[in-house]
């Protein structure tokens, strides 16, 4: 019985598969496949997983792969978890042994889209795309394993399928993620104030050099015939103004392309926003209309009258975005957000103030400045309350007020009242004489712009210095 046990066992060892010329071959495949791991070869998990699993190479590639894919998975899980730095622990150890496995790189995009969600980086946007790219390619570079290590007939087919698949599927997702990421118009607008500037001026390009110069001109010559009564000369003055020099089309897709560099990328107006979509579809359209104007007749004209009123349409809406972006709304929160970011600041933050107080605000009170310009005065005002008190006892307290006053044309002014317990003795002219390059000095030069005024005004209630900012209201429809 013992003999022929052993029978067996001496069988069973020749009969392994252990062969010294494949094992010597997968060894060298080993090699190849660790170099590119070290150089990040798209190919590299493919190139572990096609050495031969039943030679010794071949069963310490898959011994890495599933350590590395431990450390991957736990890395990625953490990262999603948003802790950042024991996930990148994870993911350097991992990187070490083997390489990732291509189906685990959509999760690490969706890790970095999640992020650039909540930060709105560019970088973050750009890396998560990198690794639903890596997705795709990496899929599609990664070969089946080898023959001897999979059955054959159907269950090799299944395999390919649904490599197939899942390569249809991280395609689906790039194209999803072109569609759906990046913002309209109006969500950045609502949610970056600093970006008003850029953006009024790119609204206030586009309007003028296209909508208005090239459509909205030609309002009279296309009534005319629409009712059938233009005469050649109107026909071609119609016809040189949507036709002549760079087409139409071009000319908005160069506005667009500005516009959303001006955003950092974070336009998409193309995809996300529907009245961008509209107003682009209807000017290529009137583009290829060119070739009418040689017969012009009355389906031309209702046409064109109809593609004329869409464009017309959207100016509209631009125009009144426009209108919105200088105005800024002077509320609570406004002076607290200004007050909260100077205590951030590494200088007026060593400053303790004791006694921060917020009196009333009306509601609905808006001036015609761009939030940031208004932001930047204002925390000037404020760090230089602050700063003022740096060598004061203790007791420091800042005040905040805004009030409404009549003026004698029928407008009102906006004042914002900063008080400080300062001991420090500030003047109006004093004020002015500053230079531009700092502080104050900067503040004046602002106010210029918006036919705004700075004044130093005697305090009550415990306080000994107050500096008023004075704007003009801007009324609202319906105000």
């Amino acid at each position: 019985m013992i003999r022929r046990l052993a029978i067996v066992v001496l069988l069973a060892g020749c009969g392994s598969g252990e062969d010294p010329e494949r094992d010597e071959a997968a060894a060298l495949e080993l090699r190849a496949a660790r170099d590119k791991l070290r150089r990040r070869a798209l190919d590299a998990y493919g190139a572990f997983r096609a050495i031969p699993a039943d030679t010794r190479a071949g069963r310490r590639a898959r011994e890495d792969l599933a350590r590395a894919d431990v450390l991957y998975r736990e890395g990625i899980r953490l990262a999603e978890a948003e802790r950042e730095a024991e996930a990148g622990d994870r993911l350097a150890r991992a990187v070490r042994i083997a390489p990732i496995d291509p189906r685990l790189y959509r999760r690490l995009g969706d890790v970095y889209m999640r992020r650039y969600e909540r930060t709105r980086s560019w970088a973050d946007y750009q890396r998560g795309m990198e690794y639903f790219r890596k997705a795709v390619d990496a899929l599609a570079a990664t070969p089946a394993p080898a023959p001897d290590a999979v059955a054959r007939g159907p269950g090799a087919r299944s395999l390919a399928a649904v490599l197939a698949a899942l390569v249809a599927i991280a395609a689906g997702v790039l194209l999803l993620h072109r569609v759906r990421r990046g913002e309209t118009l109006e969500e950045l607008i609502e949610k970056s104030p600093e970006m008003h500037p850029q953006v009024a001026y790119q609204v206030g390009a586009l309007r003028h050099e296209l909508l208005k110069h090239r459509i909205g001109a030609v309002s009279d010559a296309l009534s005319a015939l629409r009712v059938g009564r233009s005469s050649l000369p109107e026909i071609a003055y119609l016809a040189g103004r949507l036709f002549g020099g760079e087409p139409i089309a071009r000319v908005w897709e160069t506005h667009v392309d500005a516009l959303e560099r001006a955003s950092g990328g974070r336009l998409n107006l193309r995809w996300r926003d529907r009245r961008f979509r509209r107003a682009g579809r209807a000017l290529r359209e009137i583009g290829r209309l060119r070739r009418d104007f040689a017969r012009p007749d009355e389906r031309l004209a209702r046409r064109l009258g109809d593609l004329h009123a869409q464009v017309q349409q959207f100016d509209a809406w631009l125009r009144e975005l426009a209108d919105r972006l200088t105005l800024a709304k002077v509320d609570a929160a406004l002076l607290r957000e200004v007050v909260y970011a100077v205590q951030q600041e590494h200088q007026a933050g060593a400053v303790h103030v004791d006694e921060i107080r917020y009196g009333d605000v009306p509601p609905d009170v808006h001036v015609e400045v761009f939030r940031t310009d208004l932001v930047i005065v204002l925390k000037n005002v404020v760090r230089n309350a602050i700063l003022a008190m740096a060598d004061e006892a203790p007791g420091r307290a800042l005040g905040l007020e805004v009030r409404l006053e009549p003026e004698p044309t029928g407008e009102e002014s906006v004042t914002v009242v900063v008080r400080d317990t300062s001991a420090q003795t500030l003047t109006t002219e004093a004020i002015y004489e500053r230079k531009l390059d700092r502080g104050l000095g900067l503040v004046t030069a602002a106010l210029d712009r918006y036919n705004g005024s700075i004044s130093v005004e005697p305090s009550t209630g415990g306080f000994r210095k107050a500096v008023a900012l004075r704007f003009f209201r801007a009324m609202r429809d319906g105000a």
